[in-house]
């Protein structure tokens, strides 16, 4: 979101240039003869999304999502609740992405995750991460995330203590359960970072088709939300 928080610390607005950031994709897609329309579909998604949050922060002052959900439910303390915040920076601002851990407890057992080996040189891991001798012992296997438009392929989004503790025992390869995009939707405390998400994953199909066909319009447009949502039944 175009926001940062902490479990138990409030929403904080972080400013992004939705329309310079799409007026910058014209470089890539500006050719193909959908762009326009294209650029119009997410800009409205995104900018309607923005508006959402800054009506929940209005109607949830000093508040989170989190305390929002412990609140209700009652079930994990605060400072227990377990989440994870990845910063993608861009020329028009830094984009929060924030995963919900216990959601994703719960994917990870009802999809039956599969597990994968993933070499640092693909793996984001968060560089502030205390090193925990003790965590060595922890046989516990961490959760990644495949990422798009990002430098890294995937990024650690639970274990990062455990990762950082057996880098410094010189690892460099490590097993965990990998979350692709059809795994996600739940995976984030609003539709906004899941959308956000999905914008990325779309123009890594856009690209693949690109180059894949020699350009061909149709196929490329096919892959689209704009598409999706257009020829829904």
């Amino acid at each position: 979101m175009p926001v940062t928080f902490t479990p138990t610390t409030p929403i904080q607005y972080v400013e992004f240039d939705f329309e310079g950031y799409f007026d910058s994709l014209d470089e890539l897609f500006g050719h193909l003869s959908f762009f326009s329309q294209w650029k119009q579909f997410w800009l409205t998604t995104f900018l309607k999304l923005d508006k959402e949050v800054k009506v929940y922060m209005e109607k949830f002052p000093n508040s989170n999502p989190i305390i929002q959900r412990i609140k209700h439910q009652t079930l994990i303390p605060d400072e227990r609740y377990e989440m994870f915040e990845f910063e993608h920076i861009t020329d028009f601002g830094s984009y929060y992405f924030h995963f919900d851990i216990e959601k994703m407890k719960e994917i990870k057992n009802r999809n039956l995750l599969s597990t994968e080996r993933v070499h640092l040189n693909y793996l984001y891991v968060d560089p502030t991460t205390p090193i925990i001798k003790n965590k060595l012992q922890d046989q516990r296997l961490p959760f990644f995330v495949r990422m798009f438009g990002v430098e890294k392929s995937f990024i650690c989004a639970d274990g990062n203590k455990r990762i950082r503790t057996r880098m410094e025992e010189g690892q460099t390869e490590f097993e965990g359960y990998v979350f692709y995009p059809q795994d996600l939707e739940e995976a984030f405390f609003g539709p906004l970072d899941f959308f956000y998400y999905i914008h990325l994953y779309e123009m890594e199909l856009m690209y693949r088709e690109m180059e894949a066909t020699g350009g061909n319009e149709q196929s490329i447009y096919k892959v689209t939300q704009l598409y999706l949502q257009a020829n829904q039944k």
